[in-house]
Order: structure tokens, then C-alpha cells, then sequence
């Protein structure tokens, strides 16, 4: 089996396998990655093309779409142009950290898995942070030109001792908790801010926990550890550098959106900040006037983005994108993937059934509502300690639903171009809003969490219309297998597997009701090979579920409902044809 087709079975579904004769993937290595990497691939069995220095977009989209994954470091730039010309892409592996330079929602839009190396460059990264923080307070990068321009300048080059000194640390992790560790060393006290790092964590790195504002009012150095994006734009403006002691300094060696080079300049040029230490800019090479100006300022230490750049970084950063993606590609771990971390539970057997149960609810939900209730939004709600015990869950099941009913809500998409990775997204462009809820969460929100409430470990899913009106089912995993447990408001239903075709129909509860039912699909030849009542009292009405061999044409189901004791017919086919 094709190892490439590992990450499509992955993310349930989705794009074709490309491979190449004899091998298991085509991997495109750019950027001058490490040879390693392209090693450890072929060691793996793939099929691997080293392409000298970055791509260009043209360069991409012309060779891409041969490749089913490209290894990048920071140079070829993935935008959002270029993931439609790449129909066999399953994967994109950055040897790195940072992934600023792959268009993250768009690769998850077309389905595409974007992984990383966290760990790879830690200690290459927090070595240049405390060389950079000592050279500043030392001022070595003046003392060094001085004394090339054959001057000897000892008393202009008086600098500030770490020891004593009291760092603030904004991120704790992999690369700040390396440096609050370093810096210990050289006897500075250290501050931190990490939303994520626990006040336990922290103690246990040295690290005093603290609010932004109070690392910033409290530190004489500030060294930034957060990811660049949207949220940390800017995050070290005039208004954060205000609240900073006078004489403070800054470390950037994280990424050059952090920091406003505008205001940095005002407080370089003012004295508030008595100097910077920065590898990252806002733009690389630099070109705009306020970042030359701070990179030009007498008391800034600028290198040219150096962070992940000493040798053993680069090895081991190409070894381990490969060895993760050929774990993906192969199926077996998916470690480092950062637009869908939730793809690991498509390979836990204790988490697939569940997955698998929630696609099933989300295409019978489709099904069911597409001749009377158009979908405008999708509600999910999940109970049991297997499931809210794993973050991971709330959206792999917003996928998975939403994987089952996108090719009945949206005829223009095919089903093999939808997986978990892109459904949400693809819902989304359709206007299909998708919440996901425990059932504590749920029931704080005052909505009815009653639907399979007598199973330990239970799906909901209701769907509704623009006026309000909605369907509704229930689903759990029953002896390893989803099951159909709750229709609408009926409960108490002998359950049942989806598979094969399942008819739902309401009738009156009285003899010959249902006969009258299977005499029409008998003649049609359409085979019943189970059936169940959920009934309420004789003479009442109920609901007749039926599982039969076939699709149930749409003029069979007309002449159902056109029975005097029949009413709300409506079928659902799945893929699977099963034991039922």
C-alpha cells in the first residue's frame, strides 16, 4: 500500500495519491535543506528531488504539483495562490520552527497538513537570545569595530553585568524556557508570561509567572519567545514600551512583526530603551526606513536572522521534518502537525469509531434534512470522559460531521475533495455556521442535552434551517461499531448501524401500517434486511426505521408518503455496506 495515501486515510478522505513507479512518495526538498534530510527519506523508501536555494511562485507552481509533500525552511514562500495548482499535495514540512512562510489556513482549506520541528533548533535559538542579550549589555559588536578602526576606547565601552539583572521572559516555550534556564547561569532573576505554562511549570523552570504588564513594568531585559501572526502583531508597541522601566533593553529573536519598529526607534532615540538586541525584522532583507534606522542605531545589535544557523541545528531540524513526515506519510505518528493536531486520532482505535460515528450523523443529518431543510447551522454536542478528556476532539468531530454532510449540502464540491482537515472551512464558504459544545458547555448555554443521555459516551448533532426548524440524531459506539441511537424527539429506538440505506418514516401505530410500507419497496425489489419501531401507544404515531439493500428512488419514497398512515418518509445511503 502507498505509504502517500496514509495521510489522505488520515484525514478521512480527500485528495488522490500521487506516487512515482517503485517508490512510496515524491518528496521535493528546497531551501537547501540539510542532505540528511533528503537521506532519511530515501532510507524510508521514498522518492526525493533536492532543489537548490527557494522556489519562486513560478518555480511552484510548475513543479509542485509532481510532489506529494515539500520540505521548506524560510526562503520558498507557500501562499495561498499556489495550494490549488497542487492537486497531489498532502503535506508540507517546515525544518524549523516558524511557519510565517506557509499559508497555514489555506493549505488546511485544500486539505494539506503543515508540521514543524519545535525542538529541532531549541538550544541553537536560546545560545544566539543570551549572545545577543550579552554582547548588548557589554556593547562587544562597538568595542569590536572601535578597535578595527585601530582605536583603543576602554572607558567608552563600559557595559552592564547579567548578574543581579532581572529578565523578563514573554513565552515559555521550548526556546524562552532555554533562555530563562541560561540565564540563571549568569545569576539573573527571571519573569515570565506564558498563557499556556502553569504556575507549577514555571517554578519548576526557575521562572516567576507573571501578567504581560508585569513582566514588562518589572524586567530590566525583555526577551520575546512568542510566534508571529495576527494576535502578536506589534505586541511590543509604544504603549507596552511605556510601561517598560526607563534604561530597559529588548531581545527579539523570535519574529520581526513583535516588535513596532516605528516606536522602538522614539525610545532608542529618547533613552527610555538603552538598547536592543534583535535577528528578526519585519521584513527580511530589511528594507523599510524605520527598521534601517533601528538596525542602524548606535546602541542595537542586529544579525541577519541567525537564530536556527549553526550547523548541528540545521541536521538535526532536516532529520527530524523527515523522519516526522514519513511517520504521517506511513500513517503511524503524527507529531509536530500544526493546522490539525487532531489528525493523531485517526489512528487510535479507541478514537476512530467515535470519528467515524460523527461522519455517519453528520451525512444521515445531510441526507435527511435535504428535501425540507435547507442548513444553515450545525450544532454538536459530545458527552463521556473518553472524548472531553481530549481536546483533540472538538475538532475532529467538527470535521467529521461536517466531512459526512458537505457532499449533500454542497453539490459543486466532489467527496473526495473533503476531509477533516478542510470541511469546517469548506462549510464555512457556504455559509454553514459549526459549533461544537460538550455536554456541560451545552447545557450552560441552555441548550437540550437529553439526546442520548442513558450512554456514557454519546454525539448529538442537530441541524437547523434559517427559521429555526431543525433535525436532530444521536450516536455512540456500541461494541467497537457507531451506532444510530436518537432520531429527532424519539427515544427509546431499537438502534441501529449506519450502513447500507436507512429509511425513516413516521406512522400510525396500528396493523397493516408498516405491511404497506414493505409491500411497495418489495415491489420495487428493494430488499429489507432490518426494521425497528420506536412507538409510543397503539393508535399512536411512530417511527418506522428501516435498513434495506438498495437506494430508495425518489419516487418509491412519494408513493410511501402517500399512504393514509404514513408521513415524514426520508432516507439516508451510506458508503459502507456492512453486516448490519
Amino acid at each position: 500500500m502507498a505509504a502517500a495515501s496514509a495521510v489522505a486515510r488520515a484525514a478521512r478522505g480527500g485528495r488522490g495519491v500521487h506516487t512515482s513507479a517503485g517508490s512510496l512518495a515524491r518528496i521535493l526538498c528546497a531551501d537547501n535543506v540539510s542532505p540528511v534530510c533528503a537521506q532519511v527519506f530515501k532510507d524510508r523508501g521514498h522518492h526525493v528531488v533536492e532543489w537548490a536555494g527557494g522556489l519562486s511562485p513560478a518555480d511552484l507552481k510548475a513543479e509542485l504539483p509532481k510532489y506529494d509533500g515539500i520540505v521548506v525552511r524560510s526562503s520558498t514562500n507557500l501562499t495561498e495562490d499556489i495550494f490549488p495548482h497542487c492537486p497531489n499535495l498532502k503535506i508540507v514540512g517546515r525544518a524549523g520552527v516558524g511557519v510565517d512562510n506557509i499559508d497555514r489556513s489555506a493549505a488546511t482549506r485544500h486539505g494539506v497538513i503543515v508540521m514543524n520541528t519545535p525542538g529541532g533548533n531549541t538550544r541553537a535559538a536560546a545560545e544566539l537570545t543570551i549572545s545577543l542579550l550579552a554582547s548588548m549589555l557589554r556593547q562587544v559588536p562597538a568595542a569590536h569595530i572601535s578597535m578595527r578602526e585601530g582605536k583603543w576606547e576602554r572607558k567608552a565601552f563600559t557595559g552592564t553585568e547579567m548578574n543581579g539583572k532581572v529578565l523578563g521572559v514573554i513565552g515559555l516555550g521550548s526556546i524562552g524556557g532555554a533562555v530563562a534556564r541560561y540565564a540563571q547561569a549568569f545569576g539573573m532573576k527571571v519573569l515570565g508570561f506564558d498563557p499556556k505554562t502553569s504556575a507549577e511549570d514555571a517554578a519548576a523552570m526557575g521562572v516567576t509567572l507573571a501578567t504581560v504588564d508585569e513582566v514588562l513594568a518589572g524586567s530590566d531585559v525583555v526577551s520575546l519567545h512568542v510566534p508571529g501572526g495576527p494576535a502578536t502583531k506589534n505586541m511590543i508597541d509604544a504603549g507596552a514600551i511605556a510601561k517598560m522601566r526607563d534604561g530597559a533593553y529588548i531581545v527579539n529573536a523570535a519574529r520581526g512583526n513583535i516588535v513596532d519598529m516605528s516606536a522602538l526607534r522614539a525610545a532608542l532615540d529618547s533613552g527610555k530603551i538603552a538598547g536592543a538586541a534583535l535577528d528578526v525584522y519585519p521584513e527580511e532583507p530589511v528594507t523599510s526606513e524605520d527598521a534601517r534606522a533601528v538596525v542602524d542605531h548606535p546602541r542595537v545589535v542586529p544579525t541577519p536572522h541567525l537564530g536556527a544557523s549553526t550547523e548541528e541545528a540545521q541536521v538535526q531540524v532536516a532529520k527530524e521534518i523527515a523522519e516526522q513526515m514519513s511517520d504521517a506519510l506511513a500513517g503511524t505518528r503524527f507529531e509536530g502537525v500544526v493546522n490539525a493536531p487532531f489528525v493523531g486520532l485517526t489512528r487510535d482505535p479507541a478514537a476512530l469509531p467515535f470519528l467515524e460515528c460523527a461522519e455517519a450523523l453528520g451525512s444521515m443529518l445531510a441526507q435527511m434534512a435535504a428535501d425540507s431543510l435547507p442548513l444553515s447551522r450545525i450544532e454538536v454536542v459530545f458527552r463521556g470522559r473518553t472524548m472531553q478528556g481530549d481536546a483533540r476532539y472538538r475538532d475532529g468531530l467538527a470535521g467529521a460531521v461536517m466531512k459526512g454532510a458537505l457532499p449533500h449540502l454542497r453539490p459543486d464540491l466532489s467527496a473526495g475533495s473533503i476531509n477533516l482537515l478542510n470541511a469546517p472551512h469548506l462549510a464555512a464558504e457556504a455559509s454553514i455556521d459549526v459549533k461544537v459544545r460538550s455536554t456541560d458547555e451545552a447545557r450552560r448555554a441552555g441548550v437540550d442535552v437529553s439526546a442520548g443521555d442513558e450512554y456514557m459516551n454519546a454525539i448529538s448533532v442537530r441541524g437547523f434551517d434559517a427559521a429555526g426548524r431543525m433535525h436532530q440524531l444521536a450516536g455512540s459506539v456500541i461494541d467497537g461499531k457507531p451506532r444510530i441511537i436518537g432520531v429527532d424527539e424519539w427515544r427509546g429506538i431499537r438502534t441501529f448501524r449506519p450502513v447500507r440505506t436507512v429509511l425513516l418514516l413516521n406512522n400510525i401505530d396500528r396493523p397493516g401500517a408498516v405491511a404497506d410500507v414493505t409491500a411497495i419497496l418489495a415491489e420495487a425489489r428493494i430488499n429489507v434486511a432490518a426494521m425497528g419501531v420506536a412507538r409510543q401507544a397503539p393508535g399512536q404515531p411512530a417511527l418506522c426505521m428501516l435498513t434495506v439493500d438498495e437506494r430508495v428512488p425518489r419516487t418509491v419514497r412519494a408513493r410511501i408518503e402517500a399512504l393514509d398512515q404514513v408521513s415524514a418518509v426520508r432516507s439516508a445511503t451510506f458508503d459502507k455496506f456492512e453486516t448490519v
